[in-house]
């Protein structure tokens, strides 16, 4: 008998159990770009795919004026492949509010995921950010600031700590219809960030004790196996 064929086995047996579920929201592979003057305070773009890299197919982008500088803009896959870059020029103030709609009841929980993940690549000033999750008539809301070196890293967001907004029920995260991601600029001028890999997981990356439990079974498996054989 093989044995290392038959380890192999069982461990890639085991493997799926200890894997991390995943659900791209927005790769940033699609290219797209807005931009906003103190002539043209209000800009909007939609981009569509059918590559799956935005789920709904769908990415809109709403870039909206505040105060002084001359320019600011948002562009997806531009400069640099798979990013979103929110740039302020100097003493600019905006916000952009990016939008993936027509999800129809998708489900952000399968396959046991249970946050947001988004990697923060490059900050400088301080950025808002605020998702909202809709079901229906229903959303729920988490907002946050993006303010240091400290905050350039994959930032983990339970569902558990989003709270309904309004007077609105707490959306189901099983059957959503809308994901809307707000940038705020407002904070303080010139601020610019960037994004990546925005995705629907399983955040707790420690694998559940009965996981482990089958896995080291298997191994005493193996190894009795082995005991045998010789």
């Amino acid at each position: 008998m093989n044995i290392k064929r038959y380890a192999l086995a069982i461990i890639l047996a085991v493997a799926p159990s200890l894997s991390q579920a995943s659900l791209v929201i927005d790769s940033f592979s699609t290219p797209q770009s807005v931009k906003v003057t103190s002539a043209t305070t209000a800009n909007s773009s939609t981009a569509a795919t059918m590559f799956g890299d935005i789920l709904g197919g769908t990415r809109t982008i709403n870039l909206n004026w505040g105060t002084g500088g001359t320019e600011a803009s948002v562009n997806v896959a531009a400069d640099v492949a798979n990013v979103l870059d929110f740039n302020q020029n100097s003493r600019v103030q905006s916000y952009a509010t990016i939008i993936w709609d027509g999800l129809a009841g998708a489900d952000l929980t399968a396959g046991g995921n249970n946050g947001f993940a988004l990697d923060v690549i490059d900050l400088d000033g301080a950025i808002g950010l605020t998702i909202t999750v809709t079901s229906g008539a229903n959303s729920s809301a988490y907002t946050m600031n993006l303010a240091s070196v400290a905050d350039i890293k994959t930032q983990n967001i339970s569902f558990a700590d989003f709270t309904a907004t309004g007077a609105d029920n707490d959306a189901n995260f099983a059957s959503v219809t809308s994901i809307t991601m707000k940038l705020n600029g407002t904070l303080v001028s010139s601020a610019d960030v960037s994004l990546d890999n925005f995705v629907a997981t399983k955040i707790n990356t420690v694998p559940e004790p009965s996981s482990i439990a089958v896995l080291a079974l298997s191994l005493i498996g193996v190894a009795a196996i082995r005991r045998r054989v010789k």
